[in-house]
């Protein structure tokens, strides 16, 4: 029943809420492109310019992603859209299983819906962007964890360094997942998932190194770039001092 309730809450505010067109201030633009460029067997490549460029964009799996979908249907916004959505709508169920251990039922309920009206969920549930692949990965890794911590399932520990690996490179923030694990690690004393994560950490590294290997050198490692810049949009303003980079974390903090 408490899945069911959430399902009509989230279609209800999806519904109110979607737009029958691709959104052209954010990134959804270059993510479709990109896609575009797969489905023509061109590959990870700026299809749209004249140099057709490799891309130079750690995060790779939402293009990946998209690219069957566009294949089949094309640039269908309303489909593409309701995807999104239904990766939003799993999320919400993954966190359910996460924290139903924790939380009591009507908790768990009201919980739920209070996420489906946060201005993150608003703001983002109609566009085409990294976050709800995003998200759906990270709670899927928290769910996986949880059960591998119960169970010691290899297909868990397997499945948990799939969506590991999948939301470190649909969002740059996913690097943050291998805190909980190190976490559990370092409480649990798990040795096999202490050897995966060092495999993970591996592959995640080599992945890097062939993205960012088939660029030029103006755009290797852009990530280390933007941190650095005094504004990313504009990057001819030049970067910052040491001492502007520790306000702006403190900032951040705060």
């Amino acid at each position: 029943m408490k899945k069911y309730l959430v399902s009509l809450f989230f279609l209800l505010s999806a519904v109110m809420m979607i737009k029958p067109q691709i959104d052209l201030s954010y990134d959804s633009p270059r993510y479709l492109t990109i896609a575009q460029s797969i489905t023509y067997g061109n590959g990870y490549n700026f299809i749209y310019r004249p140099d057709n460029a490799p891309v130079f964009y750690n995060n790779y799996i939402l293009p990946y992603f998209l690219a069957p979908l566009i294949r089949i249907f094309g640039i269908n916004p309303y489909l593409l859209k309701a995807v999104m959505l239904l990766l939003g709508l799993f999320a919400l169920f993954f966190f359910l299983g996460w924290m139903k251990t924790y939380l009591k039922e009507k908790e768990l309920l009201f919980l739920s819906i209070a996420l489906i009206y946060t201005p993150l969920f608003i703001r983002f549930c109609d566009k085409v962007l990294t976050e709800a692949l995003f998200v759906f990965f990270l709670t899927a890794s928290f769910l996986l964890l949880k059960k591998y911590s119960i169970s010691k399932n290899k297909i868990f520990l397997i499945l948990l360094l799939i969506c590991c690996y999948c939301a470190i490179f649909t969002k740059i923030a996913g690097i943050f997942i291998l805190i909980p694990l190190f976490i559990y690690i370092k409480t649990d004393k798990d040795k096999k998932l202490a050897l995966s994560t060092v495999i993970l950490i591996a592959v995640s590294a080599i992945t890097v190194f062939i993205i960012q290997s088939r660029l030029p050198d103006n755009n290797r490692f852009y990530h280390i770039k933007y941190l650095l810049y005094k504004d990313a949009f504009t990057p001819d303003l030049g970067y910052i001092k040491p001492g502007d980079l520790l306000l702006r974390i403190i900032y951040n903090i705060r």
